[in-house]
């Protein structure tokens, strides 16, 4: 059932919103009541803080509340609060999958097809966007930076990028990597020649695990002082909002560190093994459609950086079921204006 099917059902049974001049329900505000976390017993404090409008409606000289405006903090800063749920867990999992959902399946999102959606960005470190002017017949990713600032002046000054030369592009450089044994044999080769140089990481580990340690007691200290109202609410929040900021550093640290350290070794594959992976996946590859061609780009592509002049592609190349080998492929594909050529160099 979709947002718009529950309105409509809302409102055949005389339930109207609490606050709304029109007397109907907004899409919005039932998509927000549908992902509240609350309803299952798990509500949040300190998860927003307020700031300074960059535009504010009133520009009168004096404001009684100069931060009239709020932004969200990440979520490491939140404070978890136990309540009493209405509904259970399973029944408010199934209602974001549904909403996962409905949000995939809907016409209006999947009007053009673009096939390095979510995966390739700027130069400058912003996502580019599918954007397809008349009615589709020209599909471009622009950077969202530009997009998300217009009419306000660009901060970034990078154009836009044929989406459909640039899918033909990035497909047909993986296609010739996942089915060709010489470039494959050449990434195995960088791939294991890393390995031998791997470097000893306990003494960071538990020194990252000793760091850890100390950020733990240092909060109880701070929650057992604000217990016997040695310091406000807002201090403990200052304190615990700057420990977790230090926590989550660390720990992301100690992920990589840890998986990098058990990582267990694998059989380098042999000749007739990566002949007959590139034989097979070169085959599949030939006969997907546009769903085929996205999954294999989501499973193995790790992001794309790209302009006008050329095209960087970072991913992980999956050798076997359940280990994967490391690749970074930069190809510069450049398209040459007298000619109206794609070459790629």
């Amino acid at each position: 059932m979709t947002i718009r099917k529950v309105i409509t059902k809302l409102q055949e049974l005389h339930i109207a919103p609490r606050k709304s001049k029109r007397g109907v329900w907004n899409n919005s505000t039932l998509t927000t009541l549908l992902r509240n976390e609350t309803y299952y017993g798990k509500a949040h404090y300190n998860k927003t803080i307020g700031i300074v409008p960059d535009h504010p409606k009133n520009n009168n000289k004096y404001k009684r509340i100069k931060k009239s405006s709020r932004k969200n903090k990440p979520e490491a800063d939140w404070i978890y609060i136990e309540c009493t749920p209405i509904i259970d867990r399973e029944l408010f999992d199934r209602v974001q999958k549904q909403l996962r959902i409905n949000f995939e399946r809907c016409v209006r999102n999947r009007k053009n097809q673009y096939l390095l959606s979510n995966l390739i960005r700027c130069t400058c470190g912003s996502s580019r966007t599918g954007e397809g002017p008349q009615h589709g017949k020209h599909l471009y990713y622009r950077c969202s930076g530009y997009v998300n600032l217009f009419p306000l002046p660009a901060k970034c000054h990078e154009k836009g990028i044929n989406a459909r030369i640039a899918d033909v592009l990035v497909w047909d450089g993986v296609k010739r990597l996942m089915g060709s044994p010489q470039l494959l044999h050449r990434q195995v080769q960088r791939y294991f020649d890393k390995k031998s140089q791997k470097v000893d990481h306990t003494a960071d580990i538990n020194e990252i695990n000793h760091e850890l340690d100390k950020l733990t007691t240092e909060e109880e200290r701070y929650t057992k002082a604000y217990g016997q109202q040695v310091i406000s609410l807002s201090q403990l929040t200052s304190f615990v909002q700057d420990i977790r900021l230090k926590r989550s550093v660390l720990e992301k640290k100690l992920d990589g560190l840890t998986v990098e350290q058990t990582q267990a070794p694998f059989a380098k594959p042999t000749d007739e093994q990566v002949k007959s992976y590139c034989q097979k996946t070169k085959a599949k590859l030939e006969s997907l459609d546009f769903q085929g061609k996205r999954k294999v780009m989501l499973h193995v592509i790790d992001k794309i950086i790209a302009n006008q002049k050329e095209v960087h592609v970072y991913g992980l190349l999956p050798m076997t079921e359940a280990n994967y080998v490391k690749y970074t492929s930069e190809d510069r594909n450049c398209r040459l204006a007298k000619r109206w050529k794609i070459h790629i160099i």
